[in-house]
């Protein structure tokens, strides 16, 4: 519901959201992120663990990681734990989990069945929840006709108004049934750290929302808001799209007779398309990003720069750590509006994170792609010393140490198949086992610090005029031995790259093919 306000209330509106943040101060912090697994980590999900992590850590508390797994049709294999894996490799390490356990566990709601079970009963017992028996065709039916006149398409509610008689007759018949909360109509208002006051009207003609279903499994409303509290969760900081849920969750504290936690709703991030993050969408999901090399710290940084809530100059894309986020972090300073995200940011940012890695860290990051895409019987043959003059070669070309193995540089880590080469190139029948062996011979005199672009391509000029074979054909057909492609680098600049050693190792492999012919 929107509010037109004056100054006056704007200012007590202010005041207001100020004091719920320091609440804090005299709540002992406790925060979850308590994501579904009915997909992968995306971004938008990245930014509310984010954001949950450094406020708890900020003021002293605790990090709870939940898994709501309680929409078991929509609920992906492996999710959970990929979910658990990726914020583990982010640094987000909560301080109670399903791996890591809590005095408040179990931590994955599909374990929780019984608590559910047992609040339900209470509350069917105080006469605050009914059964339902409505089959699906009949809410169907009535949904449509609803729509048809114009009307709130929610439940009737239809079922709350049955006797006792027909409520045992229906039990004793096996009638499936689901739980719902009898609302009361009023007007529910709270206070949001990010939107301020909110409003729900609650009316006699809105449906009643279901708490229990039919398999016995909760459903959203009812167990986050038992979990929230059996687990002491101080603030709930979560995304936007559960606004408008709040006025229920208020409704069963109240039924519970429970206080409720502080709420602090996240807008939605959305892509430059400006629709929502999806957990399909591959271009979201934090597993794509690790999966290419991207660096933790680069992809935390870009979460924190396009979601704001950070003083100071944090309006600047910069490279940073977590200890400096949390340091940084303030929810007042989040912003209603939603962030718009730009995959360039990340790109720029995971190249800051490239130039400070050192020698020793690029070696070990390189030797572990090199242990995915290179044969285990050729991984021992680069040296470090090649490995770096690759990176230092194209790092100002890249922005992630994968791009170093994509399909236009694979040729440094795996010679073509030179007789395959041979049958596909016409040049080859120009250029003979001769030639090889001067080019070879010219490069064994080479002095190491004189191996640049520049003197190899004198020296491949010099090879051919001697040889009486066209330059351009010595070129395409070494362009096709070494690189196995018809385009690409100058061969000058490939042979720098690949260096002395392997140049020549190479070119002994391809002079011997030549030769057998």
């Amino acid at each position: 519901m929107l509010f037109t306000i004056g100054r006056i209330e704007y200012l007590l509106l202010v005041v207001k959201q100020y004091s719920l943040v320091s609440k804090s101060a005299q709540l002992h912090v406790r925060v979850r992120f308590a994501p579904s697994p009915t997909g992968h980590l995306h971004l938008g999900g990245l930014r509310t663990a984010l954001f949950n992590y450094l406020f708890a850590k900020q003021h002293g508390g605790q990090f709870v990681l939940r898994i709501e797994d309680t929409d078991v049709q929509r609920t992906v294999d492996g999710a959970a734990e990929a979910i658990q894996s990726c914020l583990q490799w982010l640094g987000l390490n909560a301080d109670e989990s399903p791996s890591k356990g809590g005095p408040h566990g179990p931590y994955v709601q599909s374990q929780r069945l019984h608590i559910y079970s047992q609040a339900a009963k209470e509350l069917l017992e105080q006469d605050k929840v009914y059964r339902c028996f409505c089959s699906r065709e009949r809410l169907m039916l009535k949904r449509k006709e609803a729509l048809r006149m114009g009307r709130d398409p929610g439940y009737d509610n239809a079922c709350r108004h049955l006797s006792k008689e027909e409520i045992v007759s229906k039990l004793r018949s096996c009638q499936p049934f689901v739980l719902r909360l009898k609302q009361k109509s009023q007007l529910i208002t709270f206070e949001d750290v990010v939107y301020g006051s909110h409003s729900f009207p609650v009316r006699d003609d809105m449906g009643d929302p279901i708490l229990i279903k039919s398999d016995g499994y909760p459903t959203y409303h009812f167990a986050s808001v038992i979990d929230d509290h059996d687990m002491q969760i101080s603030h709930v900081l979560r995304g936007e799209e559960w606004l408008s849920s709040t006025g229920i969750h208020l409704q069963l504290y109240k039924a519970f007779q429970w206080e409720p936690p502080v709420f602090a709703h996240l807008p939605l991030m959305l892509n430059l398309s400006g629709a929502k993050l999806s957990k399909r969408e591959g271009m979201s999901l934090i597993e794509h990003y690790r999966d290419r090399c991207f660096y933790p710290e680069a992809v935390v940084s870009f979460a924190c720069f396009a979601g704001g809530g950070f003083v100071g100059d944090s309006d600047k894309l910069a490279l940073r750590s977590l200890d400096e986020y949390v340091n940084l972090f303030d929810l007042k300073h989040v912003a209603k509006r939603r962030p718009k995200l730009d995959i360039q940011w990340l790109e720029l940012l995971n190249r800051q994170a490239l130039a400070k890695k050192t020698d020793a860290e690029l070696l070990a990051h390189m030797r572990h792609l090199i242990h995915h895409h290179i044969p285990s019987e050729e991984q021992s043959s680069f040296s470090d010393s090649f490995m770096l003059n690759v990176f230092n070669h194209y790092k100002n070309e890249i922005c992630t140490l994968a791009e170093l193995f994509d399909e236009s540089r694979i040729f440094l880590w795996k010679m073509p198949t030179v007789p395959l080469q041979l049958e596909a190139d016409q040049s080859s029948q120009l250029v003979e086992v001769r030639h090889l062996d001067a080019l070879i011979a010219a490069l064994e005199c080479l002095q190491d610090d004189r191996f640049e672009r520049k003197v190899l391509a004198d020296l491949l000029c010099h090879v051919a005029a001697n040889g009486g074979v066209p330059t351009a054909h010595l070129m395409q057909f070494l362009r096709r031995v070494l690189t196995g492609s018809r385009r690409g680098l100058p061969i000058a600049e490939v042979l720098e790259i690949l260096g002395k050693y392997n140049s020549l190792q190479r070119l002994r492999i391809v002079r011997h093919c030549v030769a057998s012919k």
